[in-house]
């Protein structure tokens, strides 16, 4: 029980903080080449209101580097490094 408190108030003190730096998520190092499954916008930030670096295409190939917890992929794409919904990025046959 007392795990669970002190974890439910560790999250609500960071909420504020979350959503302006959104470095709160668990990664995992992927360092792979994966195909877009659609038209991506690869931003600069973890975040659809965050400035767009590049736009990459369906079946185009990008260097994964990390995937997040929170659904958004680190990726090298052509040589820019931003971020794109791991939902678009499929195995590269």
């Amino acid at each position: 029980e007392n795990e669970v408190t002190a974890e439910a108030e560790a999250t609500t003190e960071n909420t504020a903080e979350e959503e302006t730096t959104s470095t709160e998520a668990s990664s995992t190092a992927v360092n792979k080449k994966m195909k877009l499954t659609d038209a991506v916008r690869i931003r600069k930030e973890r975040s659809t209101d965050s400035d767009v670096l590049k736009t990459a295409y369906k079946n185009e190939l990008v260097k994964v580097i990390e995937n997040y917890s929170d659904g958004w992929s680190k990726v090298d794409y052509n040589g820019t490094e931003g971020y794109c919904k791991t939902e678009f990025l499929t195995e590269a046959n």
